[in-house]
């Protein structure tokens, strides 16, 4: 969570509110904590990015025996099928247009992709009921 706090000021400078439906301190993963920290920091700081002003970011954790799954939605524009399998490559861009006015490099979900397969782990994107999410597994 002192990821999301580190964000606040940034979603209520675009007064993006933020839902968290779940409550912390659940189950225990073996992760490294910076690099875990990492992966969520970029996620939140995409979430930002993409979000409209006046939007809406949801966080779930989903947790099973096995697995912990971390998504992050946001409603923006939605993502194509060509965005959804290249969003984690290195220096892609959704719309190279966007570039400016949006900022970034297009590495952040590529690193998240590779701490999060380095912990064994997989991530995803998708654009479901009018909504993007940028998911992650991590083994339990």
């Amino acid at each position: 969570m002192h990821s999301l706090n580190l964000f606040r000021t940034r979603f209520a400078e675009k007064e993006i509110t933020v839902e968290i439906p779940f409550e912390t301190g659940g189950q225990k993963i073996a992760a490294d904590d910076e690099k875990l920290a990492q992966v969520v920091q970029n996620i939140l700081d995409n979430a930002w990015r993409y979000t409209p002003h006046g939007g809406h970011v949801r966080i779930s954790i989903e947790q099973t025996p096995r697995t912990l799954e971390a998504i992050c939605a946001n409603k923006s524009e939605p993502l194509s099928g060509q965005d959804r399998s290249l969003i984690f490559e290195r220096f892609y861009r959704i719309d190279k247009s966007r570039s400016r006015e949006h900022g970034g490099a297009g590495i952040a979900l590529a690193i998240v992709k590779e701490m999060v397969e380095a912990h064994g782990g997989k991530v995803g994107a998708e654009s479901i009921d009018a909504e993007n999410r940028i998911w992650f597994t991590l083994p339990a």
